[in-house]
């Protein structure tokens, strides 16, 4: 939360630089996580396609982590499956019912009830894995099958009849629940390929500094354009902003989200832990 704030005090600070992503930027509901209210319902049109829409994904986890962990702490542990089952069935019935209603797309990609389902059903499937529920052998199944699913629904794109309405509320919903079961494949056969994938250690590192990664990609320039029109005095081709600008934003990024971790994320958490631990020795002593 103190880089996400951090970042939406520079980019208001700064916001003349970004003019040029829209008439109206919305800082007023980013500051309370309600971007996603802004873009479906309020922004202007020459805002939606600039670099303020990444914060949407942002602003829905921070209201599901606003309510979840009080309803996981006050219900008891036994029940905490069944409540994720049955919240993920009504969010469900909503996503359907908003899809079938007379409301935008970008209203119902932004603002259904399935955007926190897809962190439910996440958190659903570790808790079933951690329970031990279904058999291990037919775990050996869980991946093919998921994998399966995800490559079809990418193919459903093609088909139009499919890329709309019910039929793609269905299908997202349907791919959602593969992406969850896969990652509990992906948990339950540690000894497995894509399991030592993901435990590379760049990838490790990455995955650590991955929330300034994703939060500042979309605000840092691109000096591509620049570099190639200052030695060549021409614009680069479409072709190498999309590999060689591609490869150079990265790296770009990525030393911003490590400095962010190493010098501001990673000293407030120690920090934090620290007040925590004193906290708790006080409350003992």
């Amino acid at each position: 939360m103190p880089v996400y704030y951090s970042l939406i005090l520079f980019l208001y600070v700064f916001s003349g630089y970004y003019a040029w992503a829209g008439s109206d930027l919305g800082f007023r509901y980013h500051v309370f996580y309600l971007s996603n209210f802004f873009f479906a319902l309020v922004a202007p049109a020459d805002t939606l396609g600039g670099p303020f829409g990444v914060l949407w994904t942002l602003a829905v986890e921070q209201q599901f982590y606003l309510v979840a962990p009080a309803i996981f702490l006050l219900l008891p542990s036994r029940h905490h499956i069944v409540f994720c089952g049955i919240a993920a069935v009504v969010c469900g019935i909503g996503h359907l019912w908003l899809s079938g209603s007379n409301v935008s797309a970008l209203a119902v990609y932004m603002l259904s009830p399935w955007n926190f389902a897809i962190i439910l059903l996440g958190g659903l499937a570790g808790l079933v894995c951690r329970k031990g529920h279904s058999a291990q052998e037919f775990s050996a199944l869980w991946l093919p099958i998921s994998l399966l699913a995800i490559a079809a629904f990418s193919a459903s794109s093609l088909v139009e009849w499919a890329s709309e309405g019910l039929v793609y509320a269905t299908l997202t919903m349907a791919v959602t629940m593969s992406i969850a079961l896969m990652l509990a494949a992906i948990y339950k056969n540690q000894s497995g390929v894509l399991t030592a994938a993901l435990e590379w250690s760049p990838l490790e590192r990455l995955g650590q500094i991955s929330y300034g990664f994703y939060l500042f990609h979309n605000f840092i320039p691109n000096p591509l354009g620049k570099i190639f029109f200052m030695a060549f005095g021409s614009q680069p081709s479409n072709a190498l902003k999309v590999t060689l600008g591609a490869a150079l934003g990265f790296m770009i990024t990525t030393a911003a989200a490590y400095v962010s971790w190493t010098y501001f994320e990673k000293p407030i958490l120690q920090f934090r832990e620290r007040a925590l631990r004193s906290r708790a020795r006080a409350l003992a002593g």
